[in-house]
C-alpha cells in the first residue's frame, strides 16, 4: 500500500501523508502532479490519497473511491440524545457502563451508536478485517473527532483493531463483553448506500459461521446479535438466535441470542 497527495498538494497535506505512511508503516510516494491512474498502473494498485475534500480517500484499480463517512450513526445518536430507542441498542440490551464487541466494524456506523449507548463508563472495541477499510476509520475517526467535540468522548471510546474477529475472540476471556455484535455482508446489499459499496468492494467477503456464534456465545455476558437480512434468518434461528426487529423496509433484521434467559 503506498500513501500520496491530491494533485493540488501544500506542506500540510504532504506533511499528513509522510505522517499517515509512518504511522502504517505504508509507502509514501510525492505526488509530483503525475496522474492516479498512472499511480495505480504504475507504482501501487493500492494508494492512499490524503487531500482536502475528504482527509482520506483509497483507491484500487478498477474499484471505486472509499472514503470514511458515518453515514447514520450522528443521526441514531441525536436521536438518542432526545430519548428515542435505537432498535439496536435495545436488542443488544446495552446500557450506561456496559461493554460491546463489534466484531464486523466496517465504517463504524453501528460502533459509533453503540459507544454512546455505553456512554463515559463503559467499553466498545471493534474489529476490522480489512486492513485498508481499518486505516480509512482510524483516521477518519481522528478527524470527526476534532470536527465535532461533542462527539470526541464517544469516537475516542471506539478501541479499534485490525485482524480476524474469530481469531479475536479466541483471545478474548470468558463473558468479556456484555453484548457481542456481527454484521457480515448480505447476500444481495442496498447498492444505493455508499458505505454498503465501500464495504462490498473493499473488505473482506467472509459470512458467519457456527465457530463465530460458539465464540460470540463463550465471549459474551448478556446477548449475541446479528444483523442479518430475510435469506439468512432461517439459519439464524435453528442456532437458537430469536428475529427480534427489522428496520420500516424490512431489509434488515436483527437476530438475538439472550444468554440471560
Amino acid at each position: 500500500m503506498t500513501v500520496t497527495t491530491s494533485s493540488r498538494v501544500n506542506d500540510k497535506l504532504e506533511e499528513k501523508a509522510v505522517s499517515v505512511a509512518e504511522r502504517y508503516g505504508l509507502q509514501y510516494v510525492p505526488r509530483q502532479n503525475r496522474s492516479l491512474s498512472y499511480l495505480l498502473e504504475n507504482i501501487d494498485q493500492q494508494i492512499f490519497v490524503v487531500n482536502e475534500a475528504r482527509g482520506l480517500s483509497y483507491y484500487e484499480k478498477d474499484k471505486s473511491e472509499a472514503f470514511f463517512h458515518p453515514n447514520m450513526a450522528f443521526l441514531r445518536i441525536k436521536n438518542m440524545e432526545r430519548g428515542e430507542q435505537d432498535s439496536l441498542v435495545e436488542v443488544c440490551g446495552l446500557g450506561e457502563g456496559m461493554s460491546c464487541l463489534d466484531a464486523t466494524l466496517g465504517l463504524a456506523s453501528d460502533a459509533l451508536t453503540l459507544s454512546y449507548a455505553v456512554g463515559s463508563s463503559g467499553k466498545c472495541t471493534g474489529v476490522e478485517k480489512s486492513r485498508s477499510i481499518y486505516i480509512l476509520v482510524k483516521e477518519g475517526l481522528a478527524c470527526y473527532a476534532e470536527l465535532y467535540p461533542n462527539l470526541r468522548e464517544t469516537i475516542s471510546r471506539i478501541d479499534i483493531h485490525n485482524g480476524d474477529n474469530l481469531e479475536f475472540m479466541k483471545t478474548c476471556a470468558d463473558k468479556s463483553y456484555d453484548a457481542v455484535y456481527f454484521d457480515f455482508m448480505f447476500e444481495s446489499p442496498n447498492a444505493k448506500s455508499h458505505g454498503i459499496q465501500v464495504i462490498r468492494e473493499h473488505a473482506a467477503d467472509d459470512r458467519i459461521t457456527e465457530r463465530h456464534i460458539e465464540e460470540a456465545v463463550r465471549v459474551a455476558r448478556k446477548s449475541v446479535v446479528v444483523k442479518c437480512d430475510f435469506g439468512g434468518m432461517e439459519r439464524l434461528v435453528r442456532c437458537g438466535f430469536e428475529v427480534k426487529r427489522g428496520n420500516s423496509r424490512k431489509s434488515f433484521y436483527y437476530a438475538g441470542y439472550d444468554l440471560n434467559v
